[in-house]
């Protein structure tokens, strides 16, 4: 700006002594001079200036475009499926990844709606969801990551974490999602689930034997009173009720050794939690363990498997009952509590199961819900049980948390979202 400004002056300067008659030619020819130099330094100052940009944009450029590439290569060589999308869901690109997992060729799926990825609800629900936010802001998926169902060319469906992020562009605003394939991670714990489903119906059954012992000899003494000729109506009115009694402890035992593939739907907590309270009755009874159980009316409904809940509310319990078992009889208590909370704008409903047991010992508090870390003595436990729990919960979008004092409680809190 200087340069301009110096140049401007001479000029104007050159100018008046050219146009004035009162000064000699030797000055104005010396005047025309100093002009004309002051204006080749402005000149070359200004192409050196010029030069001097020049190279900075020339190398901002280079910069730029190894960026480009480094970004490219990068797009190219996850491992992991990426793709993004516009306003309208359609597939603008996607990386060999996204071809491998889904099987469908890059030409034929870019232009097409993202939900052609996707396995139901997720494909029906998803153009409404899209629509949804950017109508209100209301996020489900992105900034986190969230399970759900990716669909393949040949139509084979998969359990897969997904994770959006959104970002302006000249061309407006676009959507990238990256794609992780947890079949394999599901399939070991399924496993798992199934070992530790096992050990739960051993430690299910020596309760239930006790149980059963009771309506049986009821039913024979009662048959065995018919026999002899007493005509009394209540004998089969119990005979009946004793043996319905039976039968819901065998199907209740069943269910939690079955490994149906039930599919999620809208459950009150409630109803698994009662029916594993109910399991554990007669050893909690005869373990001298008093169950308190204040189970919220009107609770908002989860999207989950039942029967997988009722193993996760199993298996807490069990751990309760068995970290009381060296405790003095009378003082055994388990609290069980259900709520609903607003945590960060959510909303969850939370079940907490509290013994007034040793606690959980500090340097064990972050490894419970490793597989095969227990406390147990030898042959008293699998290990498994917390890890299948906090993979199930996991599952249906939740979490369980570990509150603990040496010596006073040890309390678990699972963490459910709501539905809808």
């Amino acid at each position: 700006m200087a340069a301009y400004v110096t140049t401007a002056l001479t000029l104007l300067a050159l100018a008046a002594l050219v146009l004035s008659d009162m000064v000699s030619p030797g000055w104005r020819n010396a005047a025309v001079v100093a002009a004309v130099v002051a204006v080749l330094a402005c000149g070359l100052r200004a192409h050196r200036a010029g030069a001097r940009a020049t190279a900075d944009t020339l190398a901002a450029e280079q910069q730029a475009r190894s960026s480009r590439a480094m970004l490219a290569h990068a797009f190219h060589s996850v491992l992991d499926p990426i793709m993004a999308i516009d306003e309208r869901g359609v597939l603008l690109a996607l990386n060999p990844a996204t071809e491998r997992v889904f099987g469908w060729p890059a030409a034929e799926v870019l232009g097409q709606n993202v939900k052609v990825l996707m396995g139901e609800p997720y494909r029906t629900e998803h153009d409404a969801y899209l629509e949804t936010y950017l109508r209100t802001g209301e996020r489900r998926a992105i900034g986190r990551i969230r399970k759900v169902i990716g669909r393949r060319r040949d139509g084979s469906e998969f359990p897969c974490e997904l994770s959006v992020s959104e970002v302006w562009t000249e061309e407006g605003r676009r959507f990238f999602g990256v794609v992780r394939d947890v079949s394999e991670r599901e399939h070991i714990a399924m496993r798992m689930a199934s070992a530790e489903r096992l050990a739960a119906v051993g430690e299910v059954a020596a309760g239930i034997a006790h149980e059963v012992n009771n309506p049986v000899n009821t039913i024979i003494n009662c048959a065995q009173m018919i026999k002899d000729g007493d005509t009394a109506p209540e004998l089969c009115d119990h005979v009946i009720q004793e043996g319905m009694r039976i039968a819901g402890f065998v199907r209740e035992l069943m269910n939690v050794a079955s490994d149906r593939d039930e599919q999620f739907h809208r459950v009150d907590v409630n109803e698994p939690l009662q029916r594993a309270v109910a399991l554990l009755a007669v050893r909690m009874r005869h373990g001298g363990v008093k169950v308190i159980v204040d189970a919220s009316t009107g609770l908002p409904a989860v999207r989950a498997r039942p029967h997988r809940l009722q193993q996760v509310f199993l298996n807490i319990l069990l751990n309760a009952l068995d970290a009381l078992r060296d405790m003095p009889h009378g003082d055994k208590r388990i609290d069980v509590l259900t709520a609903s909370r607003t945590e960060a704008g959510k909303e969850w409903v939370t079940v907490v199961v509290r013994d007034n047991g040793p606690g959980v010992p500090e340097y064990a508090r972050d490894r419970v819900f490793q597989p095969f870390f227990t406390t147990k003595k030898p042959g008293e436990g699998t290990g498994l049980g917390l890890a299948v729990s906090s993979t199930i919960v996991r599952d249906h979008g939740g979490r369980i948390e570990l509150r603990s004092e040496i010596g006073s409680f040890a309390e678990f809190t699972v963490w459910l979202p709501v539905d809808g």
